[in-house]
């Protein structure tokens, strides 16, 4: 029997699980996240309890996969513990409707990312979704390599986004405050600018009183 060709390295791997943890969803659903949840303590705690789940996932993907190295992933689990309806079940299910949304829905979410740059039409942001995944999926059929080429060059960029995100939001050092907030300094009295100001404030001053003057007569 023909074995898979292993065409993936640490880097490879690593960079896969990342982009399938680090998804379209997540920048997505932190703006629902802040709407249920306005303190940002309760938001945190969130992203903590999901990132537990996440945890204990890929701990028993990983644990089942190292006790049963073979080609199918949650396939082969479920046909060795369940039976083989099961497997074949989840396959055509993992077919016909959980992996086929999950990429529809990651390409309608780049179509709404790339319509804040380029104005689309309803019909437009379809166009562009249908675009990714035509343009991925040739990209994979091209080969291995070429696949995870893309896919560390997005998981990467993906990473610098979460990265920036989190140095934008980050309180400022102790004593210090954000340019926005810091007072001007006021010009020393003697500067040609500070004597253009003060001679403006004295002939206002002279002109209003010489004007109530003139009332009072």
């Amino acid at each position: 029997m023909a074995e898979l060709r292993r065409a993936l390295g640490l880097l490879d791997a690593t960079m896969v699980n990342v982009g399938v943890m680090i998804g379209s969803a997540v920048f997505l659903a932190a703006s629902d996240v802040a709407r249920a949840f306005p303190n940002p303590a309760l938001q945190l705690g969130t992203w903590v309890v999901a990132a537990l789940f996440s945890l204990a996932g890929a701990l028993t993907i990983a644990e089942l996969g190292a006790a049963l190295p073979e080609a199918g992933g949650l396939y082969v689990y479920l046909r060795r513990a369940f039976g083989p309806f099961w497997g074949f079940l989840y396959g055509w299910a993992l077919f016909a409707v959980i992996q086929t949304a999950a990429i529809a829905a990651v390409a309608v979410a780049f179509a709404s990312y790339f319509g804040h740059f380029v104005p689309l039409s309803p019909a437009g942001a379809q166009l562009v979704a249908i675009g990714a995944i035509a343009g991925l999926t040739a990209v994979n059929v091209l080969g291995v390599r070429e696949g995870v080429v893309t896919q560390n060059v997005v998981t990467f960029a993906k990473m610098a986004v979460v990265l920036g995100l989190v140095v934008l939001a980050s309180p400022p050092a102790p004593g210090r405050r954000p340019s926005s907030l810091r007072r001007r300094r006021r010009p020393p009295r003697d500067s040609p600018r500070s004597e253009g100001r003060w001679s403006d404030r004295c002939s206002r001053s002279t002109a209003g009183s010489r004007s109530a003057t003139w009332a009072a007569r």
